[in-house]
């Protein structure tokens, strides 16, 4: 299962709509020989007049968008997918405040699943982002907000036992060793290959 933000990035002459889910796609099944298929509102009701009771449920990787996540969660929720790859995953930073609704149902529809989290920028103002992503994960990964602010952001905060608790379940890649001699931009797709390799996890694993 891949969710991703539905469009990304910026051109060199301005915004540019980039088709992450297309490109999830094209890699699953050019570089992985994994088929993968993009739902959406459309494809959903092409399934559902075929006859298919949960349009999710299929042989192929599923991949959707954040958006479409939230408004079918009772659907996804009721899949029991091997692994959650959440892509762009620093738009989520702040779905554990209880106004994000959009976030929150995207957690709650994969709550008990495995995920992984793909982001080039895990922080960008506060440290609460940090909390915001262990969340999406497991909600006791840090404990509760409160608990996180004392511990790790007032005053004589404890970064070294953050960077201790952040290095369990965060596998980060400096700028400089993506640049090295192999530096062939990866794609998204071969980075989740990687991590899970990294791991010590296989294909036909089951991630628990």
């Amino acid at each position: 299962m891949v969710n991703s933000p539905s469009t990304v990035g910026r051109g060199w002459g301005g915004p540019r709509r980039c088709a992450i889910r297309k490109q999830w796609q094209a890699e699953l099944t050019d570089k992985f020989n994994l088929p993968a298929v993009v739902i959406d509102r459309k494809v959903w009701n092409q399934r559902r007049k075929a006859g298919s009771a949960n349009p999710f449920d299929g042989d192929e990787i599923v991949i959707v968008s954040y958006g479409f996540a939230a408004r079918m969660k009772e659907d996804l929720g009721a899949m029991p997918f091997d692994l959650v790859v959440m892509d762009e995953a620093h738009k989520l930073r702040n779905a554990y405040q209880r106004s994000r609704k959009a976030g929150q149902a995207v957690r709650w529809a994969f709550e008990p699943r495995p995920k992984i989290l793909l982001t080039a920028t895990p922080l960008q103002n506060s440290l609460l982002e940090l909390y915001g992503l262990g969340w999406l994960i497991d909600e006791h990964i840090f404990g509760d907000k409160n608990t996180f602010q004392s511990r790790y952001c007032n005053m004589g905060g404890d970064i070294v036992a953050l960077r201790n608790r952040l290095s369990q379940f965060w596998l980060r890649e400096a700028l400089e060793q993506k640049l090295g001699t192999s530096a062939v931009a990866r794609t998204p797709a071969q980075a989740v290959a990687e991590a899970m390799t990294r791991r010590g996890l296989s294909a036909d694993d089951k991630v628990e």
